[in-house]
């Protein structure tokens, strides 16, 4: 199988030439996302690690242990901050939110991947600029507070809180300019 690179809109996901890329490659030309986990994660920081590593067998990004970077994903453990990231690089620290205590917990494999593809670019399908084409949002359905995450365009969060589909992947990939997505060859 082969995946077509050519010129698309990537309504979800940051242009390939957005400020907001992350730009460091290593020696084989993969994008490297220098982390740091701020908390004792215990015996589940193998769930972190893992979705990592999900990420980097399906697209051109790698994860990688922070030495003196200034720009690197911060991990964090607040009690009460859920589960959140920004979207795309920032200078300095991006945190990356994975609440873990005995009232609620982040810690999922495909929770953390949500929260990683969120950091890498991508945001969520239903706040796709373009989706009031093709939906209408009734508002008062909405829980009072929560009205703003529904909005088209904001930038803040990505798809559902279930395993990345093939087409987050290939964002990620086109977004990069991956070599190969999924262990297919870009064309």
């Amino acid at each position: 199988m082969q995946l077509r690179s050519g010129p698309r809109k990537l309504f979800n996901a940051i242009e390939p030439n957005s400020t907001r890329k992350w730009e460091t490659k290593d020696q084989s030309g993969f994008y490297v996302i220098p982390y740091v986990i701020s908390a004792d994660y215990g015996a589940k920081t193998s769930t972190i690690t893992a979705a990592m590593q999900s990420i980097a067998e399906n697209t051109c990004i790698r994860f990688k242990a922070r030495g003196n970077e200034p720009d690197y994903v911060e991990i964090q453990n607040i009690k009460g901050k859920g589960c959140s990231a920004f979207v795309g690089h920032s200078p300095g620290s991006n945190p990356v939110m994975l609440e873990n205590n005995s009232e609620a917990t982040c810690l999922r494999h495909d929770l953390v991947i949500h929260e990683l593809l969120h950091v890498i670019g991508l945001w969520h399908e239903h706040q796709r600029i373009d989706r009031d084409k093709y939906i209408q949002v009734i508002y008062s359905n909405i829980a009072p507070g929560e009205q703003h995450k529904s909005q088209a365009g904001w930038e803040d969060i990505i798809g559902t809180a279930k395993e990345p589909s093939a087409n987050d992947y290939r964002k990620v990939c086109l977004a990069y300019g991956c070599q190969t997505c999924m262990g297919n060859k870009m064309s």
